[in-house]
Protein backbone atom coordinates (compact mmCIF):
# COMPACT_ATOMS: atom_id res chain seq x y z
CA UNK A 1 0.00 0.00 0.00
CA UNK A 2 1.52 3.29 -1.13
CA UNK A 3 0.81 6.57 0.58
CA UNK A 4 0.84 9.86 -1.23
CA UNK A 5 2.20 12.57 1.10
CA UNK A 6 1.88 15.36 -1.47
CA UNK A 7 -1.91 15.25 -1.67
CA UNK A 8 -2.14 16.32 1.98
CA UNK A 9 0.07 19.34 1.40
CA UNK A 10 -2.18 20.56 -1.41
CA UNK A 11 -5.16 20.31 0.90
CA UNK A 12 -3.36 22.32 3.59
CA UNK A 13 -2.43 25.03 1.08
CA UNK A 14 -6.05 25.21 -0.07
CA UNK A 15 -7.23 25.58 3.52
CA UNK A 16 -4.77 28.42 4.17
CA UNK A 17 -5.94 30.20 1.01
CA UNK A 18 -9.60 29.72 1.97
CA UNK A 19 -8.93 31.11 5.46
CA UNK A 20 -7.25 34.19 3.97
CA UNK A 21 -10.16 34.77 1.61
CA UNK A 22 -12.66 34.43 4.47
CA UNK A 23 -10.66 36.92 6.54
CA UNK A 24 -10.64 39.52 3.74
CA UNK A 25 -14.34 39.06 2.97
CA UNK A 26 -15.35 39.29 6.63
CA UNK A 27 -13.24 42.43 7.19
CA UNK A 28 -14.80 44.03 4.11
CA UNK A 29 -18.32 43.12 5.25
CA UNK A 30 -17.60 44.54 8.70
CA UNK A 31 -16.35 47.80 7.18
CA UNK A 32 -19.42 48.13 4.96
CA UNK A 33 -21.70 47.40 7.91
CA UNK A 34 -19.97 49.98 10.08
CA UNK A 35 -20.14 52.69 7.43
CA UNK A 36 -23.74 51.89 6.46
CA UNK A 37 -24.83 51.91 10.10
CA UNK A 38 -23.15 55.24 10.79
CA UNK A 39 -24.70 56.73 7.65
CA UNK A 40 -28.16 55.57 8.69
CA UNK A 41 -27.67 56.95 12.23
CA UNK A 42 -26.55 60.31 10.84
CA UNK A 43 -29.51 60.48 8.45
CA UNK A 44 -31.99 59.73 11.25
CA UNK A 45 -30.35 62.30 13.53
CA UNK A 46 -30.44 64.89 10.74
CA UNK A 47 -34.12 64.19 10.10
CA UNK A 48 -35.01 64.56 13.79
CA UNK A 49 -33.00 67.77 14.08
CA UNK A 50 -34.57 69.19 10.91
CA UNK A 51 -38.09 68.55 12.24
CA UNK A 52 -37.22 70.28 15.53
CA UNK A 53 -35.69 73.21 13.63
CA UNK A 54 -38.76 73.47 11.38
CA UNK A 55 -40.80 74.02 14.53
CA UNK A 56 -38.69 77.11 15.19
CA UNK A 57 -36.30 75.67 17.81
CA UNK A 58 -32.93 76.05 16.07
CA UNK A 59 -30.76 75.81 19.20
CA UNK A 60 -32.59 72.72 20.40
CA UNK A 61 -32.23 71.18 16.93
CA UNK A 62 -28.45 71.45 17.11
CA UNK A 63 -28.56 69.90 20.59
CA UNK A 64 -30.71 67.01 19.32
CA UNK A 65 -28.31 66.35 16.44
CA UNK A 66 -25.30 66.44 18.77
CA UNK A 67 -26.91 64.03 21.21
CA UNK A 68 -28.03 61.55 18.55
CA UNK A 69 -24.66 61.60 16.74
CA UNK A 70 -22.02 62.36 19.38
CA UNK A 71 -18.68 63.57 18.09
CA UNK A 72 -20.11 64.54 14.72
CA UNK A 73 -19.98 67.83 12.86
CA UNK A 74 -23.45 69.34 12.46
CA UNK A 75 -24.41 72.04 9.97
CA UNK A 76 -27.81 73.54 9.26
CA UNK A 77 -29.12 75.68 6.42
CA UNK A 78 -32.35 77.58 6.88
CA UNK A 79 -34.41 79.12 4.08
CA UNK A 80 -37.94 80.52 4.03
CA UNK A 81 -39.55 77.21 3.10
CA UNK A 82 -36.98 74.51 3.91
CA UNK A 83 -34.52 73.45 6.60
CA UNK A 84 -31.64 71.11 5.83
CA UNK A 85 -29.37 69.47 8.39
CA UNK A 86 -26.09 67.75 7.51
CA UNK A 87 -24.15 65.54 9.91
CA UNK A 88 -20.72 64.11 9.21
CA UNK A 89 -18.07 62.25 11.15
CA UNK A 90 -14.95 60.21 10.60
CA UNK A 91 -15.45 56.48 11.17
CA UNK A 92 -12.54 54.08 11.68
CA UNK A 93 -13.12 50.69 10.04
CA UNK A 94 -11.01 47.53 10.12
CA UNK A 95 -8.87 46.85 7.07
CA UNK A 96 -7.21 43.47 6.40
CA UNK A 97 -3.87 44.99 5.37
CA UNK A 98 -3.72 48.50 6.85
CA UNK A 99 -5.33 47.41 10.16
CA UNK A 100 -7.59 50.50 10.29
CA UNK A 101 -8.76 53.00 7.74
CA UNK A 102 -10.78 56.17 8.30
CA UNK A 103 -13.77 57.16 6.20
CA UNK A 104 -15.96 60.25 6.37
CA UNK A 105 -19.64 59.37 6.69
CA UNK A 106 -22.37 61.92 5.97
CA UNK A 107 -26.09 61.97 6.53
CA UNK A 108 -28.50 64.72 5.62
CA UNK A 109 -32.18 65.49 5.68
CA UNK A 110 -34.35 68.40 4.57
CA UNK A 111 -37.90 69.14 5.63
CA UNK A 112 -40.39 71.84 4.64
CA UNK A 113 -41.05 74.49 7.26
CA UNK A 114 -44.83 74.91 6.73
CA UNK A 115 -46.23 71.64 8.14
CA UNK A 116 -44.38 71.95 11.43
CA UNK A 117 -45.22 75.52 12.43
CA UNK A 118 -48.16 75.82 14.77
CA UNK A 119 -50.59 78.75 14.87
CA UNK A 120 -51.58 78.00 18.48
CA UNK A 121 -49.15 80.55 19.91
Amino acid sequence: MRSNHESGSVLAADLVLAAAIILVVSATATAFGTVAGAGQDHTEAARNAAVVAARGELDRALDVASRLSPGSEVSMSVSADRIAVRISSVVATPHPVLRWTSLTVRGEAAVPVAPYRSGRG
